[in-house]
């Protein structure tokens, strides 16, 4: 039998690792509408933004 695993079956605090690789806006696009524990998990996160002039 094989075992498969889900985004959701990830601890937090891998996602708040794969989250600072992001910037804000790249996060919010790809993870934000998933479901409501990543998206209060993005909350949380300290965001990467890049403001241009």
């Amino acid at each position: 039998m094989e075992n498969f695993m889900q985004l959701e079956d990830l601890s937090s605090e891998l996602f708040c690792e794969i989250f600072d690789y992001l910037n804000a806006f790249d996060l919010f696009l790809a993870f934000a509408s998933l479901n409501s524990r990543i998206s209060s998990i993005i909350k949380l996160t300290r965001l990467h933004v890049i403001i241009d002039p």
